[in-house]
């Protein structure tokens, strides 16, 4: 049962209760003609129970309901609803680069969700995967692995997480001494397995990064905000704030700006304000930082602070309600 913020009652008939009253510690469920139900008091933070009323249908002596709030578990899957679609035009939040949501993602589609994903609006999702990401971030086409992105992030097309690390300090690399896959066999031939971190941890992305299509990133690497990956470069290791990266595997070619104009930028956290109200002078970020500040000093602007959206919840929720 599902208590949407209209007082109605969602997706399971419930002894025909339809609409739902919050008095005090009681939740009260009402029929269509809005007579009550059932009476449901607080037990805990999570789960209200109570007796059915002799108005609700198929009432009997002892009817008792309960209402629970249940966690979501990860992984899991959602299956798409057109209450899904609608729900990223309401937050605009977009599904296909160049601000599309409309006949990306078919009616009936199963898609997954590996961890909790939180969405900043303007924010453009990698095709069919959903990512933590913020606000007018993009990624070009699809894209799929365990990764976040910042704000003001450019992601070209074909750009890629790698897949699973090996472990090439051992006498052998292969899964069957490691890998859960492998468990089933390796208990079959009596060989015990040795721990390994095969996933790698995920690849954070900053904000205001650039990288170029084609580029391949290994898992667990951290690239700084404001750095530029070069197209076709082979990321292995970190990549500072600012530097500019090319190769395989991708060395510095060059800082994008001076040294103290850097630390400026880092400091002011620029990416933290929308960018209407960043004083436009595109070509002189130095002008515009200063003048950015000085316009929070004294009060004009404010950094800008949109609730990101626990988004497998909230689609969950669409999924039912539209």
């Amino acid at each position: 049962m599902l208590l949407d913020e209209r007082n109605i009652i969602r997706n399971v008939p419930h002894h025909d209760a339809v609409f739902w009253m919050l008095q005090e510690n009681s939740v009260i469920l009402v029929n269509r003609d809005r007579k009550p139900t059932g009476v449901l008091q607080r037990v805990s933070d999570v789960r209200y129970e109570g007796p059915a009323l002799r108005t609700a249908r198929g009432w009997r002596a002892g009817l008792t309901y309960f209402i629970e709030k249940v966690e979501l578990t990860y992984p899991l899957a959602l299956t798409w609803q057109d209450g899904c679609t609608e729900f990223f035009k309401r937050n605009r939040i977009f599904l296909y680069h160049g601000m599309r949501n409309d006949d990306v993602i078919a009616r009936g589609e199963v898609l997954p969700f590996a961890q909790p994903v939180f969405v900043e609006p303007e924010a453009t999702l990698p095709l069919k995967w959903f990512v933590s990401m913020g606000a007018y971030s993009y990624v070009v086409g699809p894209m799929t692995g365990n990764f976040s992105v910042g704000r003001y992030t450019s992601i070209a097309t074909n750009v890629k997480i790698m897949g699973e690390k090996h472990p090439m300090d051992r006498l052998t690399m292969h899964p069957i001494t490691y890998h859960f896959k492998h468990a089933k066999l390796a208990h079959e031939l009596g060989i015990p397995q040795e721990p390994f971190d095969a996933a790698g941890g995920p690849v954070t992305i900053g904000h205001d990064v650039w990288i170029g299509e084609g580029a391949l990133i290994a898992t667990g690497v951290t690239i700084g905000n404001g750095a530029v990956v070069a197209a076709r470069s082979i990321v292995t290791k970190d990549v500072s704030p600012y530097t500019v990266v090319a190769g395989a595997p991708a060395k510095p070619v060059r800082m994008r700006f001076e040294t103290d104009l850097i630390d400026l930028l880092l400091e002011s956290k620029w990416w933290e304000f929308n960018i209407a109200d960043v004083p436009p002078h595109w070509s002189d970020p130095r002008r515009a930082v200063r003048e950015l500040l000085n316009r929070e000093a004294d009060g004009t602007v404010q950094r800008w602070r949109p609730n990101p959206i626990d988004l497998a919840p909230a689609l969950f929720k669409a999924s039912i309600t539209g």
